[in-house]
């Protein structure tokens, strides 16, 4: 009937209309979405930066407190490591002169 194809039109239509918009709409909110993301991760991106630049710098300041902390007992055990060294030569002067005097002994 007349009525029913009248009526069919405008929902043909309408239904046409919709389907544009949503084939333009949908590439373009994805597009839109795309650069929204892009933006915040750049933002992230810039505040990792700066937060390793500060993490760097604080590791560096703590590395050297602790260098400063320690150097104390660094410097004594060098010092005794050396002192040991000398003693160690000593050690092996004495027993060579000993054994010497032990061959001298031994040969009267």
């Amino acid at each position: 009937t007349v009525f029913e194809t009248v009526s069919t039109i405008p929902g043909a239509a309408t239904t046409c209309t919709f389907a544009a918009i949503g084939i333009g709409a949908v590439p373009y909110g994805n597009r839109q979405a795309t650069k929204q993301y892009e933006k915040k991760w750049q933002q992230k991106n810039k505040k990792l930066a700066s937060l390793e630049a500060v993490c760097a710098k604080e590791i560096q300041a703590l590395n050297q407190r602790i260098m400063q902390g320690i150097s104390p007992y660094t410097r004594y055990v060098k010092g005794e490591r050396d002192d040991i060294a000398s003693l160690g030569e000593e050690c092996e002067t004495l027993l060579s002169s000993t054994q010497v005097l032990r061959n001298r002994v031994l040969k009267i």
